[in-house]
């Protein structure tokens, strides 16, 4: 991993053109692919972008090495990011989002914009995930404008925006300053969601909440448990499991008890 360090210093060293750069950072990926660990990756991230193979480890030490230069040059790292995400491989886009990352810490208003240009190509819940981790600093210094944002996303008819504008709930819960029940609240209005892959995120999201106050995710999750619809209680029982012994016998015999009525009412 230090030669992938070397690889891109060198890089950097030579060239200050960013398509080149780009260029090259490609032929660095190209020399760390792993052909067994894409396929591997293309079953863990359905509908992922054409993958490389290239392993997370190998892909942060090339991602510190190019914030230092964004650090040190914005303008270069706007046009670097926008370069690395329109080649739309897994490992460009993940390197997009790790230069995003330091552009935040250096020109939040940039980070913004890209973040916003991006939404349409989001593909599957690594690239979302890693996004929002990229830009979590961002999010916890803007919270009210970040749920704003939040709520636009989660009525999206696109899934990975709807992931989006449930997972920056993730980072912001972790927060010192975190208002836990705005959280809450917004992810109220995630109930309904049928998509496989974001009722998971959903749960990972309360679960989050439920790490700081278990209580609070209890309160908000027995309406859950109470609904209809067969997503929401799912997501009752995912997302409690931070909450109580106690608590859980009480969220499960909810569910059980609501599924007991709706049976009854099929038959």
């Amino acid at each position: 991993m230090n030669d992938a360090s070397a690889q891109v210093v060198s890089l950097l060293a030579r060239e200050n053109d960013p398509a080149r750069i780009v260029a090259g950072i490609t032929a660095v990926l190209e020399s760390w692919r792993d052909v067994e660990y894409a396929k591997g990756s293309a079953i863990f991230v359905p509908g992922a972008p054409n993958t490389m193979g290239v392993r997370v480890p190998v892909l942060k030490v090339i991602g510190r090495v190019l914030s230092k230069s964004v650090m040190a040059n914005p303008e270069l790292g706007l046009e670097l990011a926008r370069l690395l995400w329109r080649k739309n491989t897994r490992e460009h886009k993940l390197l997009a989002g790790m230069v995003l990352e330091s552009l935040a810490a250096k020109n939040p208003n940039l980070a913004q914009q890209l973040m916003f240009e991006w939404l349409s190509d989001l593909t599957d819940w690594e690239i979302v995930d890693s996004l929002v981790s990229c830009l979590s600093k961002l999010l916890c210094s803007k919270p009210e404008q970040a749920l704003r944002w939040g709520r636009e996303w989660l009525d999206s008819h696109q899934p990975w925006i709807r992931r989006l504008g449930m997972v920056i709930t993730v980072p912001m819960s972790r927060d010192k300053n975190a208002d836990l029940t705005a959280l809450a609240a917004h992810l109220e209005h995630a109930r309904g969601e049928t998509h496989p892959t974001q009722l998971k995120a959903l749960g990972w999201c309360w679960r989050e909440i439920g790490k700081h106050d278990p209580v609070l995710v209890f309160e908000r999750l027995q309406a859950w448990a109470t609904s209809a619809l067969r997503p929401n209680r799912r997501v009752a029982w995912s997302g409690s499991e931070k909450c109580t012994p106690e608590q859980r016998k009480i969220i499960r015999n909810l569910i059980d008890q609501t599924e007991g009525k709706l049976n009854n009412k099929d038959g």
